[in-house]
């Protein structure tokens, strides 16, 4: 199969800049494919997945053993969504699953499995459980809508960054949405966790990939003059890396295992960002600016 042709397969969603210059660079290359010949191919396959979609979602629907709960699925950014309601006599109640793409081939046994698990009851084979819960990546949905987050920020264009690092590094197939948050920590308390870990930069949480939304978050600790740009572009390269090896490798990959490590080392300055985020000078510096954003 050729390049383009496999790009077409995994990249669902299409940006239409991107597509022309896809099928501009395989007229170049002699794959012979005319650019409404690509378009068509990656129609078909979107109608393709909305298609599957509801034919899982019946078949979800017939296993439910319960007239009170109700399931519903969209396909969304590589993702499947569902959504279930529970009808609870005077009350509705509802909640959100996303799982991978690959969910659509699941066995009458491992879909029995997720909703027993979705409906709270009690699963006897807890291990095979969480082997289809990880290789579906069947998580609910997470709560970001209720952090504090902001697009625009003062110092540093996050989405020009990202634009440039996926264009480079990663063939330009990332689309994931991109937002500044304001500084967190890893334990509740900020002043015991920064006294505690002292001279550990990973105490201050300085980006976040989300698998459960597709969505990076990074520390708005960095949006200050005194980091640097290369520190700004690596953390937001980390998070991007996640995301890669998430949804284009294994959704059970090792998180920084050599999938990852092979990729991340494509970066020029991630080994003296490296060194730099483990410094103690540096790590008093954003110390310093976390404290003045927590005011």
């Amino acid at each position: 199969m050729s390049t383009v042709g496999f790009y077409f397969i995994k990249k669902v969603e299409v940006n239409m800049e991107q597509l022309i210059f896809k099928f501009e660079e395989s007229l170049e290359n002699g794959f012979g494919f005319s650019p409404d010949t690509l378009i068509r191919k990656s129609i078909c396959k979107m109608e393709t997945l909305d298609l599957l979609t509801l034919r899982f979602q019946e078949k979800v629907k017939s296993m439910l053993d319960n007239p009170n709960v109700d399931c519903s699925m969209q396909y969304l950014n590589h993702r499947i969504q569902f959504h279930f309601t529970f009808n609870t006599g005077k009350h509705k109640k509802s909640c959100f699953f996303l799982a991978s793409e690959k969910i659509l081939n699941a066995d009458d046994y491992e879909v029995s499995l997720l909703l027993e698990y979705v409906m709270k009851r009690k699963v006897n084979n807890r291990s095979r459980l969480k082997e289809v819960i990880r290789k579906f990546a069947f998580y609910p949905k997470c709560r970001s809508h209720q952090t504090s987050f902001y697009v625009q920020g003062k110092v540093y264009d996050l989405h020009r960054i990202f634009n440039e690092l996926n264009n480079s590094y990663l063939f330009g197939k990332l689309d994931n949405p991109l937002f500044w948050r304001k500084p967190t920590v890893r334990m509740k308390n900020y002043g015991q966790s920064l006294t505690v870990l002292k001279n550990r930069v990973r105490s201050l949480k300085l980006g976040t990939y989300c698998l459960r939304c597709n969505t990076i978050f990074i520390s708005s600790i960095l949006d200050n003059v005194q980091v640097p740009p290369l520190v700004v572009e690596a953390i937001v390269f980390h998070e991007m890396v996640h995301s890669y090896v998430f949804n284009y490798v294994s959704h059970s990959a090792n998180p920084h295992g050599f999938e990852f490590k092979s990729l991340y080392s494509k970066l020029p300055q991630a080994k003296m960002v490296k060194k730099l985020l483990a410094s103690t000078e540096f790590f008093e510096k954003l110390k310093e600016i976390y404290l003045e954003n927590i005011v």
